[in-house]
């Protein structure tokens, strides 16, 4: 996802959250937008390393998810279910990405924006 810096917006990665007693990350982070940016891939839809590992995937998620929208950050989430990483579905994700971004930076209401 580095071409959303080519694309005029600056990003963190790996921002560090602290949500009530656990120290969490969010992927990315558009600071100028106030948005979070995450990639879930195969691990946040399959219990590909068992049913507790994704039990505790699952509601981390909805933490993290909650706090996000809760502390007035938009929020894009990236459904990645299969892991594809082509170079196709890479751009179609970024194309996706920097249209949400420039909805969010027109000023759309919306919180949570799930792309697939």
């Amino acid at each position: 996802m580095n071409g959303i810096r080519k694309n005029k917006f600056k990003v963190d990665f790996h921002k560090e959250l602290f949500i009530i007693d656990e120290k969490q990350h969010i992927d990315m982070y558009v600071p100028e937008l106030n948005t979070a940016i995450e990639v879930d891939g195969p691990t946040h839809f399959k219990a590909i390393w068992g049913d507790e590992k994704y039990s505790k995937q699952v509601k981390s998620d909805t933490k993290k998810t909650g706090f996000i929208l809760n502390s007035g950050m938009k929020l894009i989430r990236i459904k990645n279910a299969n892991g594809n990483d082509s170079n196709f579905y890479m751009g179609t994700m970024l194309k996706k990405v920097l249209q949400t971004l420039e909805l969010i930076r027109e000023g759309c209401k919306e919180g949570l924006f799930e792309l697939e």
